[in-house]
């Protein structure tokens, strides 16, 4: 959460593409929580695809894993 909380302000000039590691353990780990990452998704207007740009409603990882996820902005 911490690298997209620094990106505020390029996210409200631009609409990058945003390619990202999903590991949820890790919010908990550096103190966030994947609340606060769907309500940042949601107030930036970002959606979750996953690398074959399908969009997902949830992305799920079995407990201490990972996968790869790509945002982009709704328009």
């Amino acid at each position: 959460m911490g690298v997209l909380k620094s990106s505020i302000k390029t996210l409200k000039k631009m609409s990058p593409i945003i390619f990202m590691e999903y590991a949820p353990y890790l919010f908990y780990e550096h103190g966030s929580n994947i609340k606060e990452f769907n309500n940042f998704l949601k107030e930036y207007n970002y959606k979750i695809f996953d690398l074959n740009f399908k969009k997902l409603n949830n992305v799920k990882v079995p407990n201490g894993s990972s996968t790869d996820i790509i945002l982009i902005k709704n328009k």
